[in-house]
């Protein structure tokens, strides 16, 4: 399952503005930006959906009319994202991917694991990528990668109608009788002892 539109948005505030006092611009991967400005990062989510543990119940009640039962499930989940820094300067590129990694791992994208069914989930160490030419054709763009992991939590509801009436029908045979025709009432009498044959119950 996906993260949410709530959750990505969540990561992308959670990215940094500015890294070891120089500002950088920031988008996530598949936005057009014509004129890029560096130093830059952006990123990208490149596995989500993968599964931690098994579903389980969050919680449920009744509707106020008492004939509607909601359920809510939850099930945690895994996302991998890729954060890339570029910038003309190698040197800077190196300061910079330096301070996103401490950035990384002391705010944890300032996110809150009971407010924002998220978590942090640590990073993998920098890769530092092919260089390629700026858009201008003037100059070469250095840049790194950053693999970090969150975990979330993905809820959905379940609705059940309430039972309200049970209706039970019982056939019984004699003790001891074998012969299935004989049927007889299911009731207190030592005369006319019975055990159950079959049940039915109709619930609505």
């Amino acid at each position: 399952m996906t993260l949410s539109p709530t959750q990505i948005n969540k990561i992308y505030d959670g990215l940094p503005t500015a890294l070891d006092g120089t500002p950088v611009s920031k988008s996530r991967s598949g936005q057009v930006i014509n004129r890029p400005t560096y130093p830059r990062i952006y990123y990208t989510i490149t596995t989500q959906g993968l599964k931690v543990g098994d579903p389980s119940i969050l919680a449920y009640y009744l509707n106020e009319a008492q004939t509607i039962k909601t359920e809510v499930w939850r099930q945690q989940h895994r996302a991998r994202l890729t954060v890339f820094i570029e910038s003309y300067d190698l040197d800077e590129a190196d300061r910079l991917v330096h301070a996103l990694v401490v950035d990384l791992n002391s705010r944890e994208l300032g996110v809150n694991p009971i407010n924002d069914y998220m978590q942090f989930r640590g990073a993998d160490p920098p890769t530092l990528l092919q260089p390629f030419a700026a858009p201008d054709g003037r100059k070469t763009v250095q840049r790194y990668a950053v693999d970090f992991f969150v975990e979330y939590t993905l809820t959905w509801t379940k609705y059940f109608d309430v039972i309200k009436e049970v209706y039970i029908e019982v056939e019984t045979t004699k003790e001891n009788e074998s012969a299935s025709e004989f049927f007889y009432a299911a009731y207190n009498s030592s005369s006319n002892m019975a055990s159950l044959y079959s049940l039915d119950a109709i619930l609505s």
